[in-house]
């Protein structure tokens, strides 16, 4: 028994309350087919009456054990339909104290479906939606990858890619799951039951406000919270069955949560379940939960079964843990991978919603949406500000660079105590008899520090173009942090330059990597706008509000009719700058444009 693993850690809002290892195994409860679920659960039971705490998962598939009227694939997989370790210990821990792991892999994910039967599935399920069969259709497909590494690491880059609150591993010794999701199936703590549903999705923006934008989108969607209203009105009517009557309430009706690459759309329902009611009889009246079936429940998962091609397995179904204080939590398994050590092979599920406006093109979009939580390799950095101390009237633009520092934090979830950092600032500060370059650093915790250098001397300052494009969608182009990958690249492929113009996929001029690019052309003194992908400067921004500089679409074309070119950032204000035909040695260079700075 020592082998089994189950640790469920909470990363975001900690609805879990905490998180937890469980240890010193005792006893492995399985089911293999649909006449095993109901007595597992009720063997789930008997340990936690007797102290015992039990972990574990249950597939999709199961629900066909808890309700005859329910159908599903019976195709026959290695991957058990339940699986519970009993523990006689629940340690509680700071998954923050875990050492960071290493995930290196490039998995190349493929789709176990084709785009052409992705279409007709979508065009089959809304005709059926128009004949009256269902209301709402959550369709899926697997996605598959070869894999022989560490599920640990695996889980861990997952982990960090969504933050979500019902993060779990699981390894049973064939198989592991590591699901990071951030639904809420149930929640039972002091007889209150509590559902979260999430149905409603949208991508997150590049900057906070685009990012505004997108979630302001998803709170007025129409159609997304029709989609949403389904649901609830769905698990209402599920957590009558094993609740008080006229207990069942709506709070939190279209909530929009953000997570690292999406924002969903929540809706909490809770209720006071009644005395007698257990862990089976949870199951039994609210499995699986309506946000992955659709609705009506019974029929829809009849659509599901004929439609889709793959057993679902984990993915939809849920993992989670009963105590012997009558506790429980179990989440909706989304984002969640199932590896199978045997075969060497990672399985993923991804779907969405299917209703009679939906169309395959934004459906399937959509699910490349929700599945970057599998490619997205965000490392770890702290964010920063770089200002002008100067001794007669403190920082420059103070305000300016909390305030960005701020929206900052706020995007990436880094706590953020305003009063804490000036206060570090001033402590830093107040005593410099000169003027100095001041570095103020947020890291992801919240911890503050404060670095001041001495100016480097003015000069001469010779720019090239760099060669190579910079991504407009890479979202730490728009934030000031210490991955600077994308900037020391772009610098390292024009070597004895003092800096770089940056460009984007479609010819736009950007900005440098440390300063924004300032051009006057027919009389106006224009800058690239925030869209094209570069960092919005606070010096920027004043002079943009004083009216001195307004934004304008930049092309490399322009640069030789220009009458000055400038780098501009706080620090240093108006840099004027000569552009190069080459980078091959600068001193030999043709200049396209050298300025005075006028």
């Amino acid at each position: 028994m020592s082998e089994l693993t189950v640790r469920l850690e909470a990363f975001g809002r900690g609805d879990h309350g905490a998180s937890f290892v469980f240890a010193d195994p005792v006893r492995e409860i399985r089911a293999d087919r649909p006449d095993e679920v109901s007595s597992a659960l009720r063997a789930v039971e008997r340990f936690t009456g007797k102290g015992y705490h039990a972990a574990g998962y249950v597939a999709y598939e199961a629900a066909v054990g808890l309700d005859s009227a329910f159908q599903a694939s019976d195709a026959e997989t290695e991957l058990p339909l339940l699986w519970f370790g009993v523990f006689e210990t629940r340690r509680e821990y700071d998954p923050g104290d875990i050492a960071d792991v290493s995930f290196e892999d490039e998995l190349k994910w493929r789709a176990a479906i084709t785009p052409e039967r992705y279409a007709d599935d979508i065009a089959r399920i809304r005709s059926l939606i128009e004949a009256g069969d269902t209301y709402q259709v959550n369709h899926s497909f697997r996605m598959l990858a070869d894999f022989a590494g560490d599920p640990w690491a695996l889980y861990r880059a997952l982990c960090r890619s969504q933050r979500a609150d019902y993060c779990a591993f699981i390894d049973t010794g064939r198989h592991q799951i590591l699901s990071a999701s951030p639904e809420l199936f149930f929640k039972l703590q002091d007889g209150r039951l509590t559902t979260r549903p999430m149905k409603g999705t949208h991508p997150r923006g590049r900057y906070p406000a685009e990012d505004e934008a997108f979630s302001l989108s998803l709170a007025s969607s129409a159609k997304d919270r029709a989609e949403n209203l389904m649901i609830v009105d769905l698990l209402r009517n599920d957590l009558g069955r094993v609740s008080k009557t006229g207990s069942v309430g709506v709070t939190d009706l279209w909530r929009v949560e953000s997570y690292e690459t999406l924002f969903q759309m929540t809706s909490t329902v809770t209720s006071e379940v009644r005395p007698e009611v257990g862990l089976l009889d949870l199951f039994t009246g609210l499995f699986p939960c309506g946000s992955v079936t659709g609705a009506p429940k019974i029929r829809t998962m009849e659509i599901i079964d004929e439609i889709e091609t793959t057993p679902r397995g984990v993915y939809t179904g849920s993992v989670g843990y009963t105590s012997p204080a009558g506790e429980a939590a179990f989440n909706v398994a989304i984002r969640t991978v199932c590896v199978d050590r045997e075969n060497e092979q990672a399985t993923f599920g991804v779907g969405g919603g299917i209703t009679w406006d939906s169309t395959s093109e934004d459906e399937y979009q959509e699910c490349l949406t929700k599945a970057r939580v599998l490619s997205d390799r965000r490392p770890e950095f702290a964010l920063f500000e770089t200002a002008l101390y100067e001794p007669d009237s403190g920082i420059t633009l103070r305000d300016r660079h909390l305030d960005r520092l701020g929206r900052s934090a706020r995007y990436f979830a880094f706590p953020f105590d305003r009063q804490r950092i000036d206060a570090e600032l001033s402590r830093a500060t107040d005593l410099l008899l000169a003027p100095q370059r001041v570095r103020l650093i947020l890291e992801a915790d919240g911890d503050v520090s404060v670095e001041v250098h001495d100016l480097s001397p003015p000069g001469s300052y010779d720019v090239a173009v760099c060669p190579i494009p910079v991504d407009e969608t890479d979202v730490f182009l728009f934030h000031k942090t210490t991955n600077r990958q994308v900037y020391e690249r772009s610098r390292a492929a024009c070597p004895g330059m003092d800096d770089v113009i940056l460009f984007n996929t479609s010819g736009e001029l950007t900005e440098l990597t440390i300063g924004n690019l300032v051009v006057e052309l027919d009389g106006r003194q224009v800058t690239p706008p925030v869209e094209c992908g570069l960092l919005a400067g606070t010096f920027r921004e004043a002079l943009i509000e004083a009216g001195e500089v307004e934004e304008a679409v930049i092309r490399q074309e322009d640069l030789p009719r220009a009458r000055a070119t400038y780098m501009i950032n706080s620090v240093r204000e108006w840099v004027p700058i000569s552009v190069v035909t080459t980078t091959r040695d600068k001193t030999q260079a043709d200049t396209i444009t050298l300025t005075a700075g006028s």
